[in-house]
């Protein structure tokens, strides 16, 4: 009878813990996961959304201990330091037992933390967009860490994170690959479920800017490949004197023919200006733990240019809806770029193409169902080894 109790989606009942208040009225968090979790409380029962975040004197020790500069790398350690994943943990974890009978699964998002308090609690299953591993390898200058036993101390919590998690449930199936390869996860504990667009409302169809200008969109201009674009961008506008490149980048130094800097807002009015003014959207970034900016512009309709790393080709599909391309290949970005300026009708049809596949695929609401699957056997397979272990000690 107990496995019977939980059969449906409406009866699901869902404890989430992450970094984060989603409840705020303007918040990073509420932008990013709110609809993640709204979207569950449509089709679970949705106990309790807790923000893990140091407060107080927590977090004014923990900023102290990580003190660093530049301010990047302190931003990196506040948040990637041991001392801060265990402080963290153990408000999730308090968190998780005073709800422990109010949840049958706990969502985890992220890995900075742990939920798991004792064997017989809610079963957790994570959510992550990325792995330290791939951090080390693909973007070390934004590694906290100063030494190697720092480093691998790390990364060993994060490992004992997904191998305590009932289910490992990643963006990109790049990233599941990595749980698999770089922590040992059986294949069958991980899967690829996708990320949503962070719109509450799609925007409306509009035919692109008969113009050939290009956007891109990079707080940190070189990690987002601001300077291959500009390299190719000079070879384009040799053979298209009338292209424009626009540049929302905090980097205040660019200049030249056609190029224009834009400084970045976080004003939805001002930039869904520039993504309706724009007619196609470049990013060749080196690393990309996701890709929201991508599923952004394809939203409004343009097409789109990133690179074979990370998840890009999968957002991204070659010849369709875009064009990937390798990091260094400035050659093959100026083609790509040089074809969808001079073919209006191209940019038209793959923009379409990618609006489709945001509808389709990349919706928090898609990404909750593909979810829901994972929380309902955690809870049940959770539930049928308590009563095994409850069995087993009575004989």
């Amino acid at each position: 009878m107990m496995t019977e109790q939980i059969t449906t989606e409406a009866q699901l009942r869902v404890l989430g813990l992450l970094v984060g208040d989603i409840h705020a009225p303007v918040s990073d968090a509420r932008i990013k996961y709110g609809q993640l979790f709204a979207e569950l409380g449509k089709q679970c029962r949705l106990v309790d959304v807790h923000n893990v975040e140091l407060e107080g004197t927590d977090r004014y020790q923990n900023a102290l201990r990580t003190l660093r500069w530049p301010k990047w790398r302190w931003q990196e350690a506040f948040y990637k330091n041991v001392w801060g994943f265990h402080r963290r943990s153990q408000k999730a974890q308090q968190h998780a037992f005073a709800n422990r009978s109010r949840a049958d699964v706990i969502l985890q998002h992220g890995t900075i933390f742990s939920s798991e308090y004792q064997p017989d609690g809610p079963p957790v299953v994570v959510y992550t967009d990325f792995t330290y591993r791939l951090a080390q390898r693909e973007d070390p200058w934004r590694d906290s860490f100063t030494d190697v036993a720092q480093s691998e101390g790390w990364n060993s919590l994060e490992a004992h994170v997904a191998k305590q998690a009932a289910f490992v449930l990643t963006r990109s199936e790049y990233v599941r690959q990595s749980m698999i390869d770089d922590y040992g996860i059986a294949p069958e504990r991980v899967a690829a479920v996708g990320g949503g667009i962070n719109f509450t409302t799609l925007p409306s169809p509009q035919p692109l800017a008969d113009a050939p200008r290009i956007l891109f969109i990079g707080t940190n201009f070189e990690r987002k490949g601001g300077e291959q674009l500009l390299a190719a961008f000079g070879q384009v506008r040799q053979r298209v004197p009338e292209a424009e490149l626009w540049l929302v980048t905090h980097k205040a130094d660019i200049t030249g023919p056609g190029i224009r800097r834009i400084e970045p807002t976080r004003d939805r009015d001002a930039m869904e200006a520039l993504y309706r003014s724009a007619g196609v959207f470049a990013m060749p970034s080196r690393c990309e733990t996701w890709g929201d900016v991508f599923l952004e512009a394809m939203a409004y309709g343009l097409p789109c240019i990133g690179t074979t790393n990370d998840a890009m080709p999968e957002i991204i599909e070659h010849g369709r809806t875009g064009y990937v391309v390798a990091p260094d290949d400035v050659a093959a970005l100026a083609e790509y770029l040089e074809r969808l300026l001079l073919d209006p009708a191209l940019r038209q049809t793959m923009g379409a193409q990618g609006r489709e596949r945001v509808l389709q695929t990349f919706t928090w609401e898609h990404v909750a169902r593909r979810m829901v699957p994972y929380l309902q056997r955690a809870a049940r397979e959770r539930m049928i080894n308590v009563a095994h272990r409850y069995a087993t000690e009575r004989v």
